[in-house]
């Protein structure tokens, strides 16, 4: 079924001083707690099909954190309309000045695999970020 989905929560917002608006850009937001070694991602407003099971992992390989993304079918089948969803996942036991991450995202029902969306060094000293990772527009699919 599209539409009627919940609002998005506004329980994370990265401390920038002016965070991309939500609709405007996929964007990757983050925060590092140092006392904590708890660091938290969160890739926002993805484009993908409204009928999809959504999970995340993170990986460490070779000092690289890499968080792979899966949409699959929900129940087998998806639904004729598109959707904006959020990947959130809260690491732990991070420590040092920055952190490699490569973001993969896997559509099952799509040829190819996983594919690569992202992949940079994070400041941890800076304790939250935000990187703009696609700024293609989504509307009618997103709304404030």
């Amino acid at each position: 079924e599209c539409g009627g989905f919940a609002t998005r929560s506004k329980s994370y917002e990265a401390d920038s001083p002016a965070p991309t608006p939500y609709c405007d850009a996929e964007a990757l937001r983050w925060r590092y707690d140092a006392i904590t070694k708890t660091l938290i991602l969160s890739d926002d407003r993805v484009l993908l099909n409204c009928c999809g099971d959504h999970t995340v992992q993170v990986k460490e390989q070779n000092g690289v954190f890499v968080v792979h993304q899966k949409d699959a079918p929900e129940k087998g089948a998806r639904c004729d309309c598109m959707c904006v969803f959020d990947y959130k996942t809260t690491l732990t036991g991070v420590s040092g000045g920055s952190i490699d991450i490569e973001i993969v995202r896997e559509v099952t029902d799509e040829p190819g695999g996983a594919k690569p969306i992202w992949s940079g060094t994070l400041d941890l000293t800076r304790a939250a970020g935000e990187i703009v990772i696609d700024k293609t527009n989504v509307a009618p699919w997103c709304e404030e």
